[in-house]
């Protein structure tokens, strides 16, 4: 893992992250119907009291499991800004 992060007044810039082989898993919540399928994810609304600014977010090799469903991508990036509660 790499990593390099910044504050100054107001703002947390997360300059460089790199991280090789992440996993996340999910369990899939128990329903009464089994046809319908896994429930869709949904985030709960964010609100930040600094601006969080990201340069360089880098995932090699990502695995993400939720509940049977399983995905591996080669490599996943992000760059991006939040402040308050809306991102950019």
């Amino acid at each position: 893992m790499q990593l390099a992060l910044a504050a100054a007044g107001s703002t947390v810039r997360l300059e460089k992250l790199h991280i090789a082989g992440p996993e996340l898993i999910l369990e899939a919540a128990a329903t009464d119907d089994e046809d319908s399928g896994p429930e869709p994810l949904v985030l709960p609304e964010l609100f930040l009291p600094v601006a969080l600014v990201i340069e360089d977010l880098r995932l090699q090799q990502p695995r993400w499991r939720f509940g049977e469903l399983e995905h591996q991508h080669e490599s996943l990036s992000l760059r991006g800004s939040w402040e308050g509660g809306s991102c950019s």
